[in-house]
């Protein structure tokens, strides 16, 4: 996603370029003087380590959102964890995919899953599912019965970070009435115009645009965004 990490990382900024990228104010604050340069590192430092608990083996990770989103996430992240495709499990509005796992489709099938995962910790590999969920309260309450019988560890929600908030945080608060929501996967975080806006959601942010989210991926995007903008 990053085409030069350590420029961008090393990149110099100001409070109102940072801002301008969607920074709360409370990271920014202490910078008397708006228009002095600060490192980059050190305001992002600020950000912390989310919360995030890493999928373990015998896991279960559940990944909610618009189908197409919702189903790369889960094959980026397995990628990640060294995870075949085929072992993503596919739910809800996600039709059969070649070279992905099965298809749950009843809440007999997801209480199954739950326990083959835990059959499945002597390996070391966590089970993720891929669970596509439409737009509205009919859709999201249409998911439930499956959200319960799977019985993840861990959902992460997925939202599109080219929208504004008010465009996503009510989907994620209809989610969140019937699935606890752990974290956010963000796609399209590279072309957000305030990609940080992000880290004010009432969730953390897990996974940005198919990388985890360190704080090394949130100085190499917003070093990149400010270098471009010169």
């Amino acid at each position: 996603v990053f085409t030069d990490v350590a420029s961008a990382v090393a990149t110099e900024c100001t409070a109102p370029a940072l801002l301008a990228l969607g920074v709360p104010t409370r990271f920014v604050q202490g910078f008397d003087d708006l228009d002095t340069p600060v490192p980059l590192l050190e305001v992002v430092a600020r950000f912390g380590t989310p919360p995030v608990r890493q999928p373990e083996s015998g896991d279960v990770l559940l990944i909610a959102g618009p189908p197409d989103q919702a189903l790369a996430v889960a094959t980026q992240v397995a990628a990640w964890l060294g995870v075949p495709a085929r072992s993503v499990m596919l739910a809800g509005q996600i039709e059969a995919v070649r070279g992905h796992g099965r298809r749950i489709r009843t809440e007999d099938q997801a209480r199954v899953v739950r326990r083959r995962a835990e059959e499945a910790a002597q390996f070391g590999d966590p089970t993720i599912v891929a669970m596509g969920v439409g737009p509205g309260r009919r859709a999201a309450a249409a998911a439930a019965a499956l959200f319960a019988a799977i019985e993840a560890d861990t959902t992460w929600a997925v939202v599109d970070a080219t929208k504004r908030a008010a465009r996503y945080s009510g989907e994620l608060a209809l989610l969140g009435e019937y699935r606890k929501v752990d974290a956010l996967a963000a796609v399209g975080i590279a072309d957000a115009q305030a990609p940080a806006a992000l880290l004010d959601a009432p969730v953390p942010v897990a996974w940005m645009d198919g990388l985890p989210a360190t704080g090394l991926v949130w100085a190499a995007l917003l070093g990149e965004r400010i270098a471009a903008q010169g």
